[in-house]
């Protein structure tokens, strides 16, 4: 049985395979911005169990990965933190809460910039297959069988480098507003939960002991019911979309 059969076409494999090193940038990159705001925060917990770091190893959690590359949504290592150090209870753990889809939207931003700043390098080389940073964006497999077949594989390499900056500037945006939904123990749940008064406490904690039951439950929904991906790709497109927008203006400023 073909993987076709499960709705896994070959552009979607394709997709998901150069989206590989975006997930890992993303994951890292993410709890080490949390780290690095508790301790900010004058909370050292995440510096102190060693989450300051960009090493992988540090921030996967195997099976949240196997689901990112599955399905495109996943989970990472929480990073450990204890509240009672901040001077300013509410505040500060909402600030630490927001860097993590904070750190999704700055490397959109970033990944965004070097897509564009490499295009504009191969586009005076004659490297690029696409006359526009902006085509690179989902569309993988025919972006790479065009520059095996009309340019060669040295343009190849080149262009799977530019489908690798764009899928990382999709991940780093479609994760962060996925994170943001208010299920157990995500950031729009943490944030939620982070102003409800003390007695509603003991009704969360019940509810967060099924939290991976929940999750895949919602992984499902987002993946084979029609309609329900949209709470995640409107909001997520209408960002890279805008990020896009203006790069775009700015590239066709020096052409």
């Amino acid at each position: 049985m073909s993987l076709s059969a499960f709705g896994f076409s070959v552009d979607y494999i394709v997709e998901q395979l150069l989206g590989i090193p975006g997930f890992v940038l993303f994951l890292c990159f993410r709890g080490f911005c949390e780290a690095w705001t508790a301790l900010k925060l004058g909370d050292n917990t995440a510096y102190l169990n060693g989450y300051l770091t960009m090493n992988p190893k540090k921030h996967i959690n195997p099976i949240g990965f196997v689901f990112l590359i599955v399905f495109g949504f996943g989970f990472s290592n929480p990073v450990p933190t204890n509240s009672r150090n901040y001077k300013h209870l509410k505040r500060d753990n909402a600030i630490q809460i927001l860097s993590a889809p904070l750190s999704g939207v700055v490397l959109m931003v970033l990944s965004c910039f070097a897509l564009y700043l490499f295009w504009f390098i191969g586009f005076r080389f004659n490297l690029v297959t696409r006359p526009l940073p902006i085509f690179y964006f989902g569309s993988g497999y025919d972006i790479l069988r065009t520059a095996i077949t009309s340019v060669g594989t040295g343009a190849m390499l080149y262009n799977a480098f530019l489908c690798i900056l764009a899928q990382t500037a999709t991940v780093s945006i479609f994760l962060a507003v996925f994170f943001l939904l208010p299920l157990p123990g995500f950031d729009g749940y943490r944030l939620i939960a982070n102003f409800l008064p003390y007695r509603y406490y003991s009704a969360l904690y019940r509810i967060e002991k099924y939290n991976m039951y929940i999750f895949i439950v919602f992984i499902l929904l987002l993946n084979f019911i029609p309609g329900f991906y949209n709470i995640v790709s409107v909001p997520a497109s209408a960002v890279l979309n805008g990020s896009n927008f203006i790069f775009t203006k700015l590239l066709l400023l020096v052409l």
